[in-house]
């Protein structure tokens, strides 16, 4: 499984941060947080699809269910 900065090289940060219409530095402190905002979940996912890449929904920084007060474990 590869790691979001692993992942941001294959695709190119350029690329992601064109595709996202975000500036470099956006897909640099994403990769730095370790996890790309939720918002950006389909263009990632497209992108790699687009690749043949493996795709892991963990990269992103969304609440998990389990962490969602009152959610059934």
């Amino acid at each position: 499984m590869n790691n979001i900065s692993q992942i941001a090289d294959i695709i190119g940060r350029k690329v992601i941060a064109e595709t996202l219409q975000v500036g470099s530095t956006a897909v640099s402190n994403a990769i730095a947080r370790g996890a790309f905002p939720a918002s950006w979940y389909l263009s990632i996912q497209a992108l790699c699809e687009e690749r043949e890449l493996e795709f892991d929904p963990s990269w992103f920084s969304m609440i998990r269910p389990s962490k969602v007060k009152g959610a059934a474990a």
